[in-house]
């Protein structure tokens, strides 16, 4: 959190901060029966985006801010963010990649047994890389999905 005040990318207007704050507050009042510690910032970014971190932290693009006509749509996208704090993604992706970590050391020592005719196979020197990004991948897209509130 220091790093990221005095990068000075945090907007520091009062009432931004507070409208902010107050509106996360009073969103993340109902979602959960934990009592939650969540903090909500505005970031000096031109992009649409909002993502949450470990902490509790929830960040919100100033253009993200300003582009939003109604303050339902900027509500939808801090509950997105809030619901990802309450289900746990952050810590569920850290605890599934140290599960499935055995998967890259194996192809890794795989590719090492067979190194002489593994370089005659176009691309299989990116196995393990793909098979590692293909699992965050896919877990990040049930998260974006549960975050939603979608299932199909």
């Amino acid at each position: 959190m220091s790093q990221v005040y005095q990068s000075n990318n945090v907007i520091n207007d009062p009432e931004i901060n507070n409208y902010i704050k107050t509106l996360g507050s009073k969103l993340s009042i109902g979602g959960t029966e934990e009592k939650l510690s969540l903090k909500f910032f505005i970031i000096n970014d031109p992009s649409i985006n909002a993502f949450a971190m470990l902490g509790g932290i929830n960040w919100c693009s100033y253009r993200t801010y300003f582009c939003s006509k109604y303050e339902s749509e900027l509500s939808s996208v801090l509950s997105h963010e809030i619901a990802h704090i309450t289900q746990k993604h952050l810590l569920r992706l850290f605890d599934s990649q140290a599960r499935n970590s055995f998967k890259s050391y194996l192809l890794l020592q795989l590719q090492f047994l067979l190194r002489d005719q593994i370089h005659k196979l176009p691309g299989s020197n990116y196995g393990c890389k793909c098979s590692s990004v293909q699992n965050t991948l896919d877990f990040t897209r049930e998260n974006e999905k549960e975050a939603e509130g979608v299932w199909y």
